[in-house]
């Protein structure tokens, strides 16, 4: 026994410092996707049950636009714009609604659930929370991509073409998801309830900076990039590249009113970028003082 042990102590203290830093880093790696995997499996039922949803309210959506079209009420010969454009218009509560789903538990059941003392001495923080999220981002894109993937199969069923606008707005949608995702899980680490997290998600999401967003023109003429919900609008707002970005109305005699539609593009990718790294490094940061407190 003696032995063999002398044999393991021998062997180990043979290896490189690069064969040790790159068995650490495969660990590394390893634990991260064990933990996504993991992830994936425990909201596979989410995923199922949302997707089936997208799928339901794309047909309903059809055959709506199919009766109105037989109404008269986009005229003789619709455009493409008009006919994708019947199945934007929940894109960003649908993103909401995705993010608190995958994101809404992710830190906070290791508390509800006192299962924080169990995983953290196998396994860091960093690791879980990157794994966590590498989890809720192919679980979130992929429902975004189901949603988008139906438009454009029926769009090339009715008019044998998909425009370019539309993958351009999955591409929007993407990045606007991530960041939404990463607001839930900033959430999801200091709360003690995964019903709080939903309810002050959504209600910052969908009410709160909508709100502040209905105000902002009546105080200022400043973009509201500051605000994280201002780049859902680029979303739809990209079928429109032409309009202008903003109207400003002037309101009796020296005052005006500066009403925004959509960020430029340049300032969409930023922004949401940013956002996305603060939501996550303020979450990661609290997660650690929140188990070592």
């Amino acid at each position: 026994m003696m032995s063999t042990t002398k044999l393991i102590n021998n062997t180990s203290s043979k290896l490189s410092p690069f064969n040790r830093k790159s068995i650490s880093s495969q660990r590394k790696i390893q634990q991260i996707t064990d933990t996504a995997l993991f992830e994936i499996r425990r909201n596979v039922r989410k995923f199922i049950f949302l997707a089936i949803v997208i799928i339901i309210f794309h047909t309903i959506s059809t055959l709506l636009f199919n009766i109105q079209e037989q109404n008269g009420m986009y005229g003789e010969n619709p455009t493409i714009l008009s006919y994708v454009m019947t199945f934007m218009f929940p894109i960003n509560i649908l993103i909401v609604i995705i993010a608190i789903s995958f994101g809404g538990s992710m830190l906070v059941v290791d508390f509800q659930g006192n299962t924080g003392n169990l995983l953290f001495p196998k396994i860091s923080r960093d690791r879980i929370l990157v794994g966590r999220f590498i989890a809720g981002m192919i679980m979130s894109f992929g429902l975004i991509i189901l949603f988008y993937a139906v438009i454009g199969f029926v769009t090339l069923i009715k008019f044998s073409e998909i425009p370019n606008s539309l993958w351009t707005s999955l591409a929007w949608a993407l990045l606007y998801m991530n960041m939404n995702l990463s607001f839930v899980v900033l959430f999801s680490s200091f709360l003690k309830k995964n019903s709080s997290v939903v309810i002050l998600s959504m209600l910052f999401l969908l009410v709160f900076f909508d709100f502040v967003l209905l105000l902002l023109p009546f105080l200022t003429t400043i973009e509201p990039l500051f605000i994280p919900t201002y780049y859902g609008k680029i979303i739809t707002g990209c079928f429109n590249a032409g309009d202008l970005r903003s109207v400003t109305v002037t309101i009796g005699t020296t005052s005006e009113m500066t009403s925004w539609s959509s960020p430029s593009s340049v300032g969409a990718v930023l922004g949401m970028l940013l956002f996305t790294i603060i939501f996550t490094t303020v979450a990661n940061f609290l997660y650690k003082k929140r188990q070592d407190s």
